[in-house]
C-alpha cells in the first residue's frame, strides 16, 4: 500500500520506510518491501523524477550486496525491472553485477543478473568472461 501513496515529494521517505522492513524475519514481508521499492522506481517517468529512480537504484544495489539470500535475489530482480524503465542508471548497477552473480544463489536472482550483464555488457569490462563461465555451466560460489 505504501508504494501507491508515493509521489515526488514523499518517495524518498516511503522508500526509507520500506527499507526498514527488508531485515524483517518474515521473508515474504522483506520481498514485498523490495518489490514495492521497485514499483515506486518504475512509476516515475520524467527527468525530474530521475533523482528518485537513482536513489532507489542505489538502495537496491546496497541490498544486492547484503549477505541475506532472499534479499539479494529479490533486489536483483527488482533492479532488473527498474533498469528496463531507467537504463540511464546502468552506471550505478554495472559495477556490482559480476560479483553479484557469484554470491546470489536463487535461480531467479541469478537470471536477473545474467539479463543485466547481457543488456549492459558493453559497460562491463569482464562481461564476456562472466558470460563464458555461465554458458559453460560453471558453478558459482
Amino acid at each position: 500500500m505504501l508504494s501507491k501513496l508515493a509521489n515526488e515529494k514523499n518517495a524518498a521517505d516511503v522508500v526509507s520506510e520500506l527499507g526498514e522492513y527488508v531485515n524483517d524475519v518474515d521473508v515474504r514481508l522483506a520481498r514485498l518491501s523490495i518489490r514495492a521499492m521497485a514499483r515506486i522506481g518504475c512509476s516515475f517517468k520524467g527527468s525530474d523524477d530521475d533523482g528518485i529512480a537513482g536513489y532507489i537504484v542505489a538502495k537496491l544495489v546496497e541490498l544486492v550486496e547484503l549477505d541475506i539470500d532472499h534479499v539479494s535475489a529479490q533486489a536483483a530482480i527488482s533492479l532488473k525491472d527498474i533498469m528496463r524503465r531507467h537504463p540511464s542508471k546502468s552506471n550505478l548497477v554495472c559495477p556490482i553485477l559480476p560479483a553479484a552473480l557469484k554470491f546470489i544463489r536463487e535461480p531467479s536472482g541469478k537470471a536477473a543478473i545474467v539479463w543485466m550483464i547481457g543488456e549492459f555488457g558493453s559497460e562491463i569490462n569482464e562481461a564476456p568472461y562472466v558470460m563464458e563461465k555461465v554458458r559453460g555451466g560453471c558453478e558459482w560460489g
